[in-house]
């Protein structure tokens, strides 16, 4: 039972979720069966899930008051609280947006021809619409629906008002450019990553388009046109327009929108960095790091990323903002998932000191870090590293390199991790190896180390040749 749908779905529920779907499991329009109500005050019950506590028959006996336990019969409720469950996350799904509830109101006055109510929920839904935060692909999908639903209504009245084609029109034009720049945005973030083509589709004469009609005054629009030019043309200039806008209306777009379009500004800065101009975009990045913290652009569900959480503290620390770094770390540590939070605080503390080149703490820290997340256990050693070879201990450096060279080779399912880490340990042996009288072999290292595609720590490894090596 532990691993089927039913508990899973369960499972995902929050404390709000369960006190609300309690209420849904009675009301008879959803549910008929007594015995699904059972089922779901048994997994309400259980503290923690596991195959012990959620027993087959265990859940039987609780559910039909005998021990004679009949397979087939805990299977027919078990389907029902899964139908019950689905009913109910779209009951609340559906909810969640009360504007989107009144146009469906409004549908349903049309059809039946109610003519009085259809116009005062119309006009409400105006007024509201008129002071929607947000100014997304959703705002205008909910603007073409309302122009929608007054189309079809007067038409089937046969009213001789004037109906505003034009605005109805606009409407869909609008709310498809923006959704159709926000896809083609998303393509190219996911080409430069896994390196494949994907079929743009109609943008060429989408931007044409809106070049044509002026439309870049809306700032849905405007955003992920300078975003797309940004992404597909590479040019600084569109960069800056939408690093600028992102700034100025953020607030009309939900969080994981906000999110998505500062990873977009991010990864650019990065993609700069990488080609070498982090002088040029190291502050940049800082900051859109700054302001994404400022927005909450970050904050999932009141929690932020571990991974968020080590990245902003490298940037950090790659501008040498120390002061903020420390003051950052301390803040946001309780909004870590807890799991992680410890691990990742000292691991941060850690990197804060080896920069400060307190490199006795950062050692101490480091060997506090409790590690069973194999991407933390790679950096932390990966800082060892750097650590022992800064400070010239040449024996440590030694065995630690064939260990940790060996912790890589050993890891199955770290993707391409394995050979990033595996190119930093041979160059790294390479480092030790290398004649520091010897130019053309130090030319060599510097070209081979520069042409590495998959090397994290590019730059610390080119800036321990330049001074020579060991």
């Amino acid at each position: 039972m532990i691993k089927s749908k039913l508990v899973e779905v369960f499972q995902s529920l929050n404390k709000a979720e369960l006190r609300d779907l309690k209420q849904f499991i009675q009301s008879p329009i959803y549910n008929r069966h007594k015995e699904v109500i059972r089922l779901f005050e048994f997994l309400r019950s259980v503290k923690r899930f596991n195959a012990k506590t959620v027993d087959r028959k265990k859940a039987y006996a609780y559910v039909f008051g005998e021990t004679d336990f009949k397979e087939a019969s805990l299977r027919h409720v078990m389907t029902y609280l899964l139908e019950v469950l689905a009913q109910f996350l779209i009951y609340s799904e559906f909810h969640k947006d009360q504007q989107e509830v009144n146009i469906y109101l409004a549908r349903a006055y049309r059809r039946k021809g109610i003519d009085k109510p259809f116009r005062q929920n119309m006009e409400a839904l105006k007024a509201t619409q008129g002071q929607l935060k947000h100014r997304n692909a959703a705002y205008f999908q909910k603007e073409y629906s309302l122009q929608y639903e007054s189309f079809l209504h007067f038409e089937k009245q046969k009213r001789t008002e004037p109906v505003q084609l034009n605005e109805l029109s606009k409407a869909l034009d609008i709310r498809f450019i923006t959704e159709k720049l926000k896809q083609v945005c998303t393509l190219l973030t996911y080409q430069s990553v896994y390196k494949k083509e994907y079929d743009l589709g109609l943008i060429a004469e989408i931007v044409r388009y809106i070049e044509e009609r002026d439309l870049l005054s809306i700032p849905a629009i405007s955003i992920y046109y300078h975003s797309y030019k940004a992404l597909s043309e590479a040019e600084e200039i569109h960069f800056l327009s939408m690093k600028s806008l992102i700034e100025k209306y953020h607030y009309f777009f939900d969080e994981k929108e906000v999110r998505d379009l500062f990873l977009m500004a991010i990864n650019f800065c990065i993609k700069r960095i990488n080609q070498g101009q982090e002088e040029n975009y190291g502050q940049t990045l800082f900051e859109l790091y700054q302001q994404a913290l400022t927005t909450k652009g970050f904050i999932e569900n009141e929690s932020l990323s571990r991974w968020t959480y080590i990245n902003i503290v490298v940037v950090g620390l790659g501008v040498q903002a120390f002061d903020w770094v420390e003051h950052f770390i301390r803040d946001y540590k309780s909004l870590v998932e807890p799991a992680y939070q410890e691990i990742c605080y000292n691991f941060n503390l850690a990197n804060l000191a080896y920069k400060k080149k307190d490199y006795a703490a950062a050692t101490q820290l480091l060997q506090q870090i409790d590690q069973d997340d194999v991407l933390l256990e790679l950096l932390s050693r990966l800082l060892l590293l750097k650590i022992y070879f800064e400070t010239k201990e040449e024996l440590l450096l030694d065995s630690f390199l064939q260990s940790f060279e060996n912790f890589v080779r050993r890891q199955k399912n770290i993707g391409y991790h394995k050979t990033s880490y595996l190119n930093f340990i041979k160059f790294t042996k390479k480092l030790l190896m290398l004649n520091q009288y010897d130019q053309t072999a130090r030319k060599r290292m510097e070209m081979n180390i520069v042409e590495t595609e998959i090397l994290p720590e590019k730059k610390w490894l080119l800036e321990q040749l330049r001074e020579g090596g060991f």
